[in-house]
C-alpha cells in the first residue's frame, strides 16, 4: 500500500518539537481534577508574564489507575518561550512532595525511537532534566580550557579505574577568552559571548536561557539562581541586574571609582544585593565631608532597603573597611576604623537617604567588627579591638 506521506503534494509533517517543555512530579489525580491542575499552571505562568492557554497543556491519563501520570506537556509559540517556561517551573514547590522538575521535549526522532506505550519511569529517565547533572551521583561534571576552547567532561570513577577516558559532553569553541563558571547550585554553566551571556544546562549541556547584552566581562548569579548581575565596564551602563527567568532588566547601576564585579555581593539566599559606598559631600562654605557605609538593595524591586519609617536609606558606617554577608543568614558583618572627628550628620546619597550606625565612644583609631541583621537593621553585636590593623575571615 502506498504511503500517502510519500506523495510530493502531501502536507509536510511538523517534526519540530523544540517549542514544547515538560513538567514532571505533578500531583497524580483523577480526570475531574485535571482542569484544576491546568488552572494552576496557567496562573503561575501569568504571574511571570508567560502566556499559556488551557488548549496548549496536555496531561495524559494512566488507564490502569484512571489517574494522571504526574507529567504535563506544554506547547509554547517558540523554543525561547519553551526554555523560559522550563526555567520558571523547574524546582517549583507546590507541596513538600511535589517539587517540579522540568525539561524541553527531546527531538522528534528520539521520541519515535521510544516505546509507544507510555510508562512513567522510562519517560522520566529519557527526559533532559535541568537538574540531571546534580542528580548524577556516580559521575562528576567538570570543565577545562584547551587553547581558546572550553571542554565539558564527565568523570566516572569506575571508568577511570579501568583506564577508560572521561565522557566528553561538549566543546565550546572560543569561550575561554571570558570567565566561564558554574551557577551557584550547579544547574547551569555560564558562558559569556560578545553579544550575550549564555546559560547551558541539562544532561547534554544545551543552551537554556541567554541574556542579550554586549560587552559583558563578568556575570554573577544569585545563590537562588533567580537573578544575575552583569558587569560591562566599557559600556554606558556598567552594572545590570536581571530577572533571570523572565530575561528582563530590573535595574541599571552606574560605576564609581575603583568598583568592579566584586563590589556587589549577594546575600546567602539571593534576596539582597549590597555594596560598600564612599562619597564626598560638599556644602556651601564648608569643607568636603566623606560619607561611607553599605547600600543594601532588596530583590526583586532592586530598591534601597527601607527602614522602619519607610524611608529608603543606605546605612552609614563611618570608617568602614571590609564587609561581607554571613554564609547562612542575612547578616552584614563589617569592620570599621574611627578617627577623632567623625561627622554624625545625615545627608542624601544618590537621592536615597542614609542611616547611620552609632560610633563607639573612643577617640583613638581602633577597629570594630559589627554584626547587623537585614532587613531589620538590628545591631546583633560588635567587638572592639586595640589594634592599628584588622582583617576578618568568616567561617563558611
Amino acid at each position: 500500500m502506498l504511503d500517502p506521506l510519500s506523495d510530493p503534494n502531501a502536507p509536510k509533517l511538523d517534526e519540530d518539537f523544540s517549542n514544547y517543555f515538560v513538567i514532571n512530579n505533578l500531583p497524580k489525580c483523577e480526570e475531574k481534577k485535571v482542569d484544576k491542575l491546568k488552572g494552576m499552571i496557567i496562573k503561575a505562568s501569568t504571574k511571570q508574564n508567560l502566556v499559556v492557554t488551557e488548549e496548549s497543556i496536555d496531561i495524559p491519563m494512566d488507564p490502569a489507575t484512571n489517574e494522571t501520570y504526574g507529567v504535563a506537556f506544554i506547547r509554547m509559540n517558540n523554543e525561547e518561550n519553551a526554555r523560559i517556561g522550563a526555567a520558571i517551573f523547574d524546582n517549583f514547590k507546590l507541596t513538600k512532595n511535589n517539587i517540579f522538575a522540568t525539561c524541553l521535549l527531546p527531538e522528534f526522532n528520539r521520541i519515535m525511537a521510544t516505546n509507544e506505550e507510555f510508562t512513567m519511569p522510562a519517560a522520566a529517565a529519557d527526559l533532559r532534566d535541568l537538574r540531571a547533572p546534580i542528580f548524577d551521583t556516580k559521575r562528576e561534571h567538570y570543565f577545562y580550557t584547551r587553547g581558546k576552547n572550553v571542554v565539558i567532561n564527565k568523570f566516572d570513577k569506575t571508568q577511570a579505574q579501568n583506564g577508560q577516558k572521561d565522557v566528553e559532553l561538549i566543546t565550546l569553541e572560543g569561550a575561554a577568552d571570558k570567565p566561564v563558571q558554574w551557577s551557584p547550585k550547579g544547574t547551569y554553566m555560564i558562558v559569556i559571548k560578545a553579544d550575550q551571556v549564555i546559560f547551558l544546562g541539562g544532561e547534554s549541556m544545551v543552551p537554556i536561557i541567554s541574556l542579550p547584552q554586549s560587552k559583558v566581562t563578568h556575570a554573577k548569579m544569585s545563590p537562588c539562581e533567580n537573578y544575575v548581575l552583569t558587569y560591562t565596564p566599557s559600556a554606558e551602563v556598567n552594572f545590570t541586574v536581571w530577572n533571570f527567568q523572565m530575561v528582563e532588566i530590573i535595574r541599571e547601576l552606574p560605576i564609581a571609582d575603583d568598583e568592579n564585579i566584586d563590589t556587589y555581593k549577594w546575600s546567602y539566599d539571593g534576596k539582597f544585593l549590597a555594596k560598600k559606598f564612599r562619597t564626598e559631600i560638599k556644602k556651601d562654605g564648608t569643607d568636603a565631608k566623606i560619607k561611607e557605609g553599605i547600600s543594601v538593595y532588596e530583590l526583586p524591586s532592586m530598591q534601597i532597603l527601607q527602614n522602619s519609617e519607610g524611608q529608603k536609606k543606605s546605612i552609614t558606617i563611618a570608617g568602614v573597611r571590609d564587609w561581607d554577608w554571613a554564609p547562612t543568614r542575612n547578616t552584614l558583618i563589617y569592620s570599621c576604623f574611627f578617627s577623632e572627628e567623625e561627622d554624625s550628620e545625615e545627608d542624601d546619597y544618590e537621592n536615597e537617604r542614609e542611616e547611620e550606625v552609632k560610633k563607639p565612644q573612643t577617640n583613638v583609631m581602633d577597629p570594630r567588627v559589627g554584626f547587623m541583621n537585614i532587613p531589620s537593621r538590628q545591631m546583633v553585636g560588635f567587638k572592639d579591638f586595640k589594634s592599628r590593623s584588622l582583617k576578618f575571615v568568616i567561617h563558611p
